[in-house]
């Protein structure tokens, strides 16, 4: 749990210090790592509240 824990802020960090944009960090990282669960909600929230209409 706590390595999981430390991966995740380690994951921030790159994404923070050296990714730029969420494009960029998601070639950083392999396919289906722990970034899908540290995605800004915001952006999620903002994708999920597009209207299809």
């Amino acid at each position: 749990m706590a390595e999981q824990v430390l991966f995740r802020s380690a994951v921030r960090e790159r994404i923070l210090l050296g990714a730029g944009t969420l494009s960029r960090a998601y070639q950083l990282l392999e396919p289906g790592s722990v970034v899908l669960l540290t995605t800004p909600r915001r952006r999620r929230e903002s994708v999920m509240a597009m209207p299809g209409t």
